[in-house]
């Protein structure tokens, strides 16, 4: 008799949840065992930037954070800073937020964190 694939397929999925539940329960009461819809979204949404900052680091040859400096001469910092603004001054002039251009926005701010040579430490500071 075949095995029920929808039942693995539930299976594999709560595991999943109680192995991100696991991963982030520094962050959360431990009245609950599960992250709610909300913390799964977040952590969804910030693993897949991540995913998307490392492929593009990769794609691009470290160009925000070690920049070729062919045209602008000046450092990274500055440099992403100038591409936020553009970024910013798109969504400003658009009828529609898209998703990309918010997408863009994070991942600059990451990079310019690195360039700050921002810690985890340092961020961790911001826990009340």
């Amino acid at each position: 008799m075949p095995k029920d694939i929808g039942s693995e397929m539930q299976i594999k999925e709560q595991e999943e949840k109680q192995k991100k539940y696991k991963e982030y329960s520094d962050y959360f009461d431990v009245r609950y065992e599960k992250l709610t819809e909300s913390q799964e979204k977040i952590v969804e949404i910030c693993d897949s930037m991540k995913d998307l900052l490392l492929y593009k680091n990769q794609k691009y040859g470290d160009s925000a954070l070690n920049p070729n400096n062919i045209f602008y001469k000046g450092d990274s910092t500055n440099s992403i800073k100038i591409r936020l603004d553009d970024k910013i001054g798109r969504i400003k002039n658009c009828e529609e937020t898209r998703v990309n251009d918010v997408s863009d926005l994070i991942g600059y701010s990451v990079l310019l964190l690195a360039s700050m040579n921002v810690t985890k430490d340092d961020i961790a500071k911001f826990k009340d």
